[in-house]
């Protein structure tokens, strides 16, 4: 069996989502501390840095990134990238993410932990906007 330094945190995030289709879903939601809101959690803009890998398991850097917009209902947000800030990330699951691609980390065992999942639905975001959708 070959040494996989990612396991332990593989296997708490597994361990704290819900095993059916809603992987953000907390597995036991009650069993928390009533006190506490969740886990922290940001949205990220994957960008190379000049040795981007090609490979889940490993650390990409993420510019956060801000939705603003008006209020309204059918309103569409415009997201606002952070250039000026690079967070590292840890990306489990079965594909590597593309640059430009949004993830959402969560804090998990002190690192920030994304998942890429697949594509996102169609039109989620305007057409204008520079990002693609969370992944």
């Amino acid at each position: 069996m070959r040494r996989d330094p990612l396991r332990p945190l593989r296997l708490k995030w597994d361990d704290r989502r819900d095993p059916g289709i809603d992987r953000n879903r907390l597995r036991a939601p009650g069993l928390g501390d009533p006190g506490s809101r969740g886990a922290p959690r940001f949205v990220g803009q994957v960008f190379d840095a000049g040795a981007m890998p090609n490979r889940v398991d490993r650390v990409f850097l993420v510019h956060p990134v801000r939705f603003d917009g008006p209020e309204l209902q059918g309103s569409a947000a415009s997201p606002t990238v952070d250039a000026s800030r690079a967070i590292p990330v840890v990306v489990v699951g079965s594909r590597a993410p593309e640059v430009g691609d949004l993830l959402v980390a969560v804090a998990v065992g002190g690192r920030w932990v994304a998942e890429r999942r697949g594509k996102p639905p169609a039109g989620w975001l305007d057409a204008e906007a520079p990002a693609k959708g969370p992944v």
